[in-house]
């Protein structure tokens, strides 16, 4: 397996790709962006051309979304730019990124922030394989999901309620008056979804060739030994239903579909070994935010805002200029914004490297919202040193004797790797959170 490691509107390169591999790359591409389940709930634009890089005359430009993408005996990976300037090992770089992802949940897995520092990997697929099929094991061994079904048996006492013609029939007629024929609802660990999930682990170790993954693979395999083989279609697992208190089996059902899914799309071209996973890293700065926010200030009482328009035509009355704040802190009636960009240094200390548009975007909201009090949230670069905050005052004008506040804020969200690195990065976004909303 082959890897090529680029960041999020890195320098551009030329893929290691014939002509003709290069189209079903993009074919590739284009239909996993078509079957994008994964990214509804970013509301993602759509692409008329190649969705997720950019191409230009055989170029291949990473643009906002991180993650990776095999194809046949190749690796692409797409880190966070934030770690562009000096990076760490790509272990660290996936621990920081699932730990993100940990809290904005752009799908519905239980993504868990790994422990340990940044070992060796040989790629970042071989990473998220352990990750899904360790998930897989807690819930296997921890959170197994049981469905109730009905059942109709001849029992030594009467469980539920009598089936009265066939006890009539089967029992009574032969003289077996004690045998009685109940229909009662049963636990059953042999049930669509874990066939479904014995059907997929069977899939991935026909197209595994690590050993250590596909040893992992028997093991799982071999706990389902009581649910029965059963072949999917995506189209019947898409319509298998799951209570919606089984939390663990849910994440276990799309870690399934997202493996069909990216197997469908693969049929035809190469081979079903090709996998994508990429998520746009701006929103998913954005929800880590709120996320975070949300789980360890729950007496902030941060909401996610809904969408206005600033003006509306004075013919038709038709609302225009859409706008949409990402947080807003009730009790302070402040607005934060996550901004995933990095302070600008050529804008001078005047400006404390805020861009102009980002000021006109952050008045735009003051004033549709009628709020005073908007925090700029930056992320910092990995091994940098945060830019101080600044602090900037609108006033006059028709606003006569209020004004609009804005603070723009450096957020440190990486953690040098350590045993202890998820504790540590926790504790030191804490700490700047108390300083930023209290």
């Amino acid at each position: 397996m082959k890897s090529i490691i680029r960041f999020e509107y890195g320098e551009p390169i030329e893929l290691p790709f014939s002509l003709q591999e290069e189209q079903r790359f993009k074919e590739y591409l284009q239909k996993m962006w078509q079957n994008r389940r994964f990214l509804d709930e970013y509301a993602a634009e759509n692409h008329s051309k190649t969705p997720f890089f950019h191409w230009e005359q055989g170029a291949f430009f990473p643009r906002n979304y991180v993650g990776f993408v095999k194809f046949g005996d190749w690796v692409i990976e797409v880190y966070p730019k934030i770690f562009a300037q000096n990076p760490p090992s790509r272990g660290e770089m996936l621990r920081h990124l699932f730990f993100y992802l940990h809290y904005a949940e752009p799908q519905q897995y239980a993504w868990q922030a790994q422990k340990g520092g940044g070992e060796a990997l040989p790629n970042a697929w071989e990473f998220y394989q352990k990750m899904m099929l360790r998930q897989i094991k807690t819930y296997l061994s921890q959170h197994l999901y049981q469905s109730y079904e009905t059942k109709t048996q001849a029992l030594p006492f009467l469980r539920g309620r009598l089936a009265v013609m066939p006890y009539l029939k089967n029992s009574l007629s032969n003289g077996k008056w004690q045998d009685t024929v109940s229909t009662h609802q049963s636990l059953q660990s042999d049930n669509a979804v874990n066939q479904l999930l014995k059907f997929t682990l069977k899939q991935w170790q026909t197209q595994n060739t690590d050993q250590a993954i596909n040893e992992l693979l028997l093991e799982l395999i071999f706990a389902l030994k009581e649910v029965k083989d059963r072949h999917f279609t995506l189209r019947e697992a898409q319509t298998i239903p799951v209570s919606i208190f089984a939390r663990e089996a849910r994440q276990v059902l799309d870690i399934c579909l997202y493996f069909l899914e990216n197997e469908v799309a693969s049929l035809g071209n190469i081979s079903s070994q090709n996998f994508v996973w990429l998520v746009p890293m701006e929103r998913v700065y954005e929800k880590f935010i709120i996320g975070f926010l949300q789980t360890h200030f729950p007496s902030a009482e941060a909401k996610w805002q809904n969408p206005s328009y600033l003006a509306k035509t004075k013919i038709g009355e038709k609302p225009v200029f859409r706008i949409q704040p990402d947080i807003y802190l009730p009790h302070q009636e402040r607005i934060i914004d996550a901004k995933y960009k990095l302070r600008n240094t050529s804008l001078g200390q005047a400006q404390g490297g805020v861009a102009s548009e980002d000021m006109y975007q952050m008045l735009s909201y003051g004033l549709a919202k009628q709020c005073q009090e908007i925090t700029l949230l930056y992320p910092t670069a990995y091994g940098t040193e945060p830019f101080l905050s600044e602090d900037f005052e609108v006033k006059g004008g028709f606003l006569e004797d209020k004004s609009i506040s804005v603070r723009a804020v450096d957020l440190d969200i990486t953690q040098k790797a350590s045993s202890e690195w998820k504790v540590n990065l926790e504790q030191l976004l804490i700490t700047q959170f108390e300083k930023i909303i209290f």
